[in-house]
């Protein structure tokens, strides 16, 4: 019924402090403008920003075995992150279920379907990112997995990936690609001193305006 990957891999603290309050619109452009999850899976109550390690989790439409099972291997620092198949006909978790995530430690949820029992959620404080709320409670049926790759949101999520949530949304950065995005981030930090220094205008619209590519007349 339920597929658990005994031995889920997860990037390092340390790694992870590198990328607490990195903008998640910095990291999105150190990933080419994209690696952000669809704009409907949203914020759904006033939270700080978060930074941690997926646990990925997928189970079927109007089911959360598979949610509950992840319990056997979430630990702190993880943000579970749960692909429902875009289920939104009823909640696929809701507060009791989030309170056993919170006393292990976890910093974030998101997944593409409904939750349930907005007060006690919010309460409890940890982020959740959603479609939206229900009322309608799910069954516990299976089947599931927990550390496969998943798809949420248009973004495939791999185990142990790195999950950033702030209020514009929630980006997904590749464990082996960290590094390559960091050392992105920080030469374009190095970079916005010299260019404010140039104009008014940034470098690159100043080297365009002047090029062939701009007709005037």
């Amino acid at each position: 019924m339920i597929t658990l990957c005994t031995s889920p891999a997860r990037v390092g603290a340390q790694l992870l402090k590198r990328f607490a309050g990195i903008p998640t619109a910095d990291v999105a452009d150190a990933l080419g403008g994209r690696g952000a999850i669809d704009f409907e899976i949203r914020r759904l109550f006033p939270s700080g920003p978060f930074v941690g390690s997926a646990l990925t989790v997928e189970t079927p439409p109007n089911d959360n075995l598979a949610p509950y099972a992840a319990l056997d291997l979430v630990r702190a620092g993880d943000v579970v992150v749960i692909s429902t198949r875009d289920f939104t006909g009823g909640a696929s978790i809701g507060d009791t279920l989030f309170k056993l995530y919170s006393e292990r430690g976890v910093v974030g949820v998101v997944l593409d379907g409904l939750v349930r029992d907005l007060d006690g959620i919010e309460e409890i404080g940890i982020p959740v990112y959603a479609r939206g709320l229900s009322p309608n409670a799910p069954q516990r049926h299976g089947p599931g997995s927990i550390g496969a790759d998943i798809v949420v949101g248009g973004m495939t999520v791999a185990q142990g990936d790195i999950v950033i949530g702030d209020r514009d949304g929630v980006v997904i950065v590749p464990a082996g690609r960290a590094e390559d995005i960091l050392a992105s981030i920080d030469a374009k930090k190095r970079a916005a001193p010299a260019a404010a220094q140039q104009g008014s205008l940034p470098g690159w619209l100043e080297v365009f305006l002047k090029s062939d590519a701009v007709r005037r007349v």
